[in-house]
């Protein structure tokens, strides 16, 4: 018995892919239908459903490989595009031992953790 009378989220996109999986197989189920009204024999009608599955997939494997690539690129540029920003401002602190003692100083020689004057 259910506990609250909303459907989850869950739910819903499995009710959702069942009844395009089920639209689907009724579609293939109509068009093989319709091949052997036309005089195609049983097995060739396999071989051409067969064919049509892996003409979809080859398809969509395809287009995922050149957008996986892209989101590969795009990655790989933005990730060299974001080292270079850091080294071409030149204000990236660093640890050292400078005039107010060992700290983290900028490229003008502040010291930045000045809260710790115990050095």
């Amino acid at each position: 018995m259910r506990r609250s009378g909303q459907t989850s989220f869950a739910e819903r996109a499995g009710g959702f892919l069942g009844r395009l999986w089920r639209t689907y197989r009724c579609s293939e189920r109509r068009s093989a239908n319709w091949l052997v009204a036309r005089g195609l024999p049983d097995p060739a009608v396999v071989v051409v459903l067969w064919g049509i599955r892996l003409g979809v997939a080859v398809v969509l494997f395809h287009t995922m490989s050149w957008l996986a690539l892209l989101v590969t690129i795009g990655v790989i540029v933005m990730w060299f595009g974001h080292e270079g920003a850091l080294a071409e401002d030149g204000q990236s602190p660093e640890w050292k031992d400078g005039h107010d003692g060992f700290g983290l100083y900028d490229k003008s020689e502040w010291r930045i953790d000045i809260d710790n004057s115990d050095d």
